[in-house]
């Protein structure tokens, strides 16, 4: 039989038939084809078959003609394309032969299912199910009592591209990323072993998609059907629960930082009343030493100068204790100007007088922030006080800067004994510290004037020992 006697064949099927490429383009249709698309075949070549899909088949074919050029012989699926008379109901199944010289693309046949499937929807009730489980968002699957899929609706595609013929006879926990694959079989377990009257076991596992996309969250609920003679299985349905665990994120993070928020107001307040209280004693305290050293003249004894001097030490402290507690809890409107980092350091290290065995080592960027300064010189002189406190054997102290995707990057580092983990967030509550002294306002301190400025500090251990305060602000220019 020659080609041209084969042509004519085809033509008179009553199934369509398309050829298309490998982009998805029409090449050649037989005239079944072209009366069921209402088109003319010298003016539709080149045109995307797609176009001729309803718009919510377009991903289930794109999918589809995907995975047929992975073997012979496609899997049939059923779609809705467009028709002189409206949309009709299609059964599709294609053929890879882009390797035959002859034709060179991807053979459809097309099926017309409409008026079949109209009578058995008016009929059959089993053909609306069927049909409703197909189109449905969820997944839904058969699994043997081993486990093993026995049929899977076409969401599997939709959701995570998996063709469902391959998918068929494989393990559900195949399907699983593997560290939940466990949680799968415990869940099968569980719903054999528990009463018909508990409802379907429910269990949340990562899914795999296709080769080289990452796993997705989902909620499955699996009813065991077992002893159901039309059933004899499992009846498992899933849906993804992206978007479910990202909106709980968000709102644990939210719950999170408004308690922290409410916690704060309360110690700013109570910060607010011990300020204000200890301040004027401390006043009439500094006063009082003053009068007596006047009064006392030449007269004062080396005992009383020593006592004297003790006593002036600890007002001091408790002077720096009030005011790092209204430093805390007082507004503090940031008055910002251009702010060169390396003239700020340098500054901070002439007025911050650091311990003999400690050396301090400095790179820091041509830098520019729009910042003010007095609050920047705080944060940072904060953290070299800190990092200094946290090396009383002696060590290096590293400060540098750098710009790094649109922020600038403050690092202040030390060789002291590092973070504790559990610790590292706690530390920057306020009243919260690991040292015998102080009061542990001076990182929540640093990390309000961070926050006010729009940017985020951290601590972190260093890999080769000490720890590591990393402060990231928005970079407003650079100056080279």
């Amino acid at each position: 039989m020659d080609n041209q006697a084969i042509t004519d064949i085809v033509q008179q099927l009553p199934d369509g038939v398309v050829v298309i490429d490998v982009e998805g383009n029409l090449k050649w249709a037989n005239a079944t084809a072209e009366r069921m698309l209402g088109v003319c075949l010298a003016e539709a070549v080149g045109r995307s078959t797609l176009d001729f899909v309803h718009p919510e088949d377009v991903e289930l074919v794109a999918l589809a003609l995907g995975s047929i050029q992975g073997k012979d012989v496609g899997t049939p699926i059923e779609l809705r394309v467009r028709a002189t008379d409206g949309w009709r109901l299609v059964e599709l199944v294609g053929t890879n032969r882009l390797a035959d010289p002859a034709v060179r693309g991807l053979v459809l046949c097309l099926r017309d299912l409409t008026e079949r499937r109209r009578w058995e929807v008016a009929w059959d009730e089993v053909s609306r199910f069927r049909a409703l489980v197909h189109h449905a968002a969820t997944i839904m699957m058969l699994l043997d009592e081993q486990g093993r899929v026995v049929s899977v609706s076409a969401a599997i595609m939709r959701l995570l591209g998996h063709d469902q013929e391959e998918v068929e006879g494989h393990l559900l926990a195949d399907l699983v990323d593997e560290p939940d694959r466990a949680l799968v079989a415990e869940a099968l377990q569980h719903s054999v072993a528990a009463a018909p009257s508990t409802g379907p076991c429910t269990v949340e596992v990562r899914m795999l998609g296709r080769a080289g996309t990452r796993a997705v969250p989902f909620e499955l609920h699996i009813v065991n059907l077992l002893d159901d003679p039309t059933v004899r299985g499992f009846v498992v349905s899933g849906h993804d629960v992206t978007q479910l665990r990202q909106s709980l994120d968000k709102l644990a993070d939210a719950q999170a930082e408004l308690l922290r928020q409410e916690r704060l107001a309360a110690i700013g307040q109570m910060a607010s009343m011990i300020g204000h209280e200890l301040r004027n004693p401390l006043t009439a305290v500094t006063n009082a030493h003053f009068l007596v050293r006047q009064g006392l003249g030449e007269q004062i004894t080396p005992d009383a100068i020593k006592q004297l001097a003790m006593a002036e030490r600890e007002v001091g402290r408790a002077v720096r204790l009030a005011e790092d507690l209204m430093s805390y809890v007082r507004p503090r409107t940031a008055e910002r100007v251009p702010v060169a980092l390396g003239e700020l350091v340098e500054q901070v290290l002439e007025a911050t007088t650091t311990p003999a065995n400690v050396a301090v080592e400095v790179e820091v960027e041509p830098l520019v922030l729009h910042a003010d300064a007095g609050q920047l010189i705080e944060v940072v002189a904060n953290l070299v006080t800190n990092a200094c406190q946290s090396m009383p054997d002696g060590g290096m102290l590293r400060i540098a800067a750098r710009a790094e995707h649109g922020d600038a990057v403050i690092t202040v580092e030390d060789e002291g004994p590092g973070v504790d983990p559990v610790l590292a967030e706690s530390l920057f509550e306020p009243f919260f510290s690991t040292k015998s002294e102080g009061i542990g306002l001076g990182l929540a301190i640093v990390r309000r004037l961070v926050e006010a400025h729009g940017g985020a500090i951290s601590l972190v251990n260093r890999p080769r020992g000490g720890a590591a305060a990393i402060v990231r602000l928005p970079l407003e220019a650079v100056s080279v």
